[in-house]
């Protein structure tokens, strides 16, 4: 299980890390990956993080609560990866 995905951007650089680790691990997939909120910082990097390796499940608290325009954005692009996958829990 992973918790959060790092920040967006950066040539993929949070996504890229969480990668390199799983693999050293010996994972060829993540299980489960829990979002515990929607700022930028934990939710950002999973649609690089999905294009890098496959994910079971994300599990989350539901419908974004944040009321703050970068929230939205994050959540709008989450909703469009969960959309893609069909893989919310």
């Amino acid at each position: 299980m992973l918790v959060d995905t790092g920040w967006p951007g950066f040539n993929g650089r949070d996504a890229d890390r969480i990668v390199a680790v799983a693999h050293a691990a010996g994972l060829k997939k993540i299980d489960y990956v829990l979002i515990t909120h929607y700022h930028r910082d934990h939710v950002g990097g999973a649609t690089q993080l999905a294009d890098r390796i496959a994910i079971g499940k994300f599990l989350d608290h539901g419908p974004n609560q944040e009321d703050s325009d970068a929230a939205r954005e994050e959540f709008v692009a989450y909703e469009k990866l969960l959309g893609r996958r069909n893989t919310r829990s």
